[in-house]
């Protein structure tokens, strides 16, 4: 059954033509306005996850519940304060899980974590940037230097050792962000944790959509060519309104063999995902 999250408000008067000094004007003191209601919606939250972190010395599976219940808690609220709207189309897994997704942007994270509070395998760099940096690390994310192999082994460890204490983790097997034309090649590297715990492998698909208010969802939402975080992300939080389709598929994957998986997941989400060379627009009732 399809669920819808929200419903998109309609377009803003900015939309409409050229940007001018005052709709610039504008976006500048959105960010601003945003910036500083996400590290007030951040910091109590992180404080209380510091407080809770010692009960899994008493009830790890309690302490995961509420570490859980905190993250979507926190999304929700940060996605409501950037003003992302999201249409959940399918069923999100609801017992322990491997998921993997195609990989957009930064704001992926945030998405996923409303829908599904699990640990994710990010980058290095993540942990050290401002906010995002501190959420991750508060919710035990698990971090990777991709560009240093010997730590794949470490990751995989890592990755292993959690879904064997009933943790949920999500990967995003392209181990890189794109503009969304098509998929990356899927990764195997990292792969081996659910085929050697025999944990199925779930997947889902994300799509940012072009609106009136989001024009170019390609340079706004997507995080490519490496542009630094700072600069884009304040970029980001200028934007109106971001609309997003999140799939999840409808039955999990298993292979005995990490390449084989890879292959088999790549090619199942992308039939999740609407033929395109370029970001689709959004359904009709996402702009009035």
């Amino acid at each position: 059954m399809d669920a819808e999250v929200t419903e998109p408000a309609p377009a803003t008067p900015e939309a409409d033509g050229p940007e001018t000094g005052l709709d610039r004007l504008r976006g500048h003191l959105r960010a601003g306005s945003r910036l500083t209601a996400l590290g007030a919606w951040t910091v109590p939250l992180v404080f209380l996850r510091v407080c809770v972190r010692p009960l899994v010395f008493v009830s790890p599976g309690a302490e995961r519940r509420a570490r859980r219940r905190m993250m979507k808690f926190w999304a929700s609220g940060a996605l409501r304060i950037m003003n992302v709207r999201v249409r959940v189309e399918g069923r999100p897994p609801a017992d322990q899980f491997f998921i993997v997704s195609n990989h957009l942007s930064y704001l992926d994270i945030v998405v996923f974590a409303e829908q599904l509070g699990c640990v994710f395998v990010a980058m290095h760099e993540m942990a050290d940037w401002p906010l995002v940096g501190l959420v991750s690390r508060a919710m035990n994310t698990i971090f990777i230097n991709r560009t240093q192999w010997r730590e794949i082994q470490t990751v995989n460890d890592a990755v292993r050792a959690a879904l064997e204490e009933g943790q949920s983790v999500l990967l995003f097997p392209e181990s890189t962000t794109s503009f969304g034309h098509d998929l990356l090649p899927f990764r195997a590297a990292l792969l081996e944790a659910p085929i050697a715990v025999r944990v199925p492998v779930q997947l889902a698909a994300l799509q940012y959509h072009r609106t009136p208010v989001c024009p170019d969802p390609e340079h706004d939402v997507c995080w490519v060519d490496n542009v630094p975080f700072a600069a884009h992300a304040l970029d980001l939080l200028r934007v109106p309104r971001v609309d997003a389709t999140l799939v999840f598929g409808a039955a999990p994957l298993a292979a005995s063999d990490r390449k084989a998986l890879a292959r088999a997941l790549e090619d199942s989400v992308r039939t999740l995902l609407p033929p395109r060379s370029k970001p689709s627009e959004g359904p009709e009732s996402a702009v009035s």
